[in-house]
């Protein structure tokens, strides 16, 4: 398995987004995607993770739709 990239900030995400359209083997984390407008079909999803990312309810059943793993952000921990 190869090594992965970690992008946590959304500056970071539009940057790499900008430039690719491959998700593969990317962790996005800590990211709140709820006031993004992202057109999540665009992607390539191959072993892409988002950890503790905030999404509403559409937008987080999408992207698993399209295979990627999503980690919800827990309170209270």
């Amino acid at each position: 398995m190869e090594s992965g990239i970690l992008i946590n900030s959304l500056k970071a995400w539009k940057n790499y987004t900008s430039e690719s359209k491959d998700l593969t083997n990317l962790v996005i984390q800590g990211i709140n995607f709820k006031n993004e407008n992202v057109d999540w079909s665009q992607f390539k999803y191959e072993n892409t993770t988002f950890l503790s990312c905030a999404f509403n309810r559409n937008q987080a059943t999408e992207v698993i739709s399209y295979g990627a793993i999503v980690y919800p952000k827990f309170k209270n921990l």
